[in-house]
């Protein structure tokens, strides 16, 4: 009863605004994702720097949490992707400009505590003078792969978590 009240009372203020404020106003995101007995959910307020928190629940407990500001959020993940047993949740963030510039924010969970937060390395001085934004990211295969425009070509870089550091891929 008390997660279908919660449910109704998030879902309320979306059923009285009209379609087409939702769509253009709404800048919240949320996700839940599940690893293991861990529950994650990802929130996100505000439209050009989102206020997030991430809440860790055990087992349906309150386990730990985290907060902080950052660009727009796109998407999360969480996963282990350095295999070392701890989870990692990977940000998606993308700023508000007119390049819409991506980048990422990888906090790994160790016990009830988040490791100081990783980035991605800075591109190359080449790439960066190239650089078109609109970055797009996913997690696959133990790896983060982004691809964007340089010029009339798209570039892509799988990035590696080694040593608790991001690190690019070297084939």
């Amino acid at each position: 009863m008390y997660k279908l009240a919660r449910y109704f009372l998030r879902c309320l203020p979306a059923l009285i605004l009209p379609a087409s404020s939702m769509a253009t106003d709404n800048c919240a995101f949320q996700q839940i994702h599940v690893y293991e007995t861990l529950e994650f959910t990802i929130q996100g307020t505000g439209c050009d720097t989102h206020q997030w928190e991430i809440q860790v629940k055990n087992e349906d407990k309150p386990f730990t949490q985290l907060k902080g500001s950052s660009p727009r959020l796109q998407n999360a993940w969480v996963t282990d992707i350095d295999g070392d047993g701890n989870p990692e949740v990977i940000l998606q963030m993308q700023n508000a400009g007119e390049k819409a510039e991506g980048s990422i924010r990888l906090l790994e969970l160790v016990g009830t505590h988040f490791n100081p937060e990783q980035t991605l390395p800075v591109l190359s001085a080449e790439e960066q003078a190239q650089y078109q934004g609109h970055d797009n990211f996913t997690v696959e295969d133990g790896q983060i792969v982004r691809d964007f425009s340089l010029g009339k070509e798209t570039k892509q870089i799988f990035y590696q978590f080694v040593d608790k550091k991001l690190v690019v891929k070297v084939p």
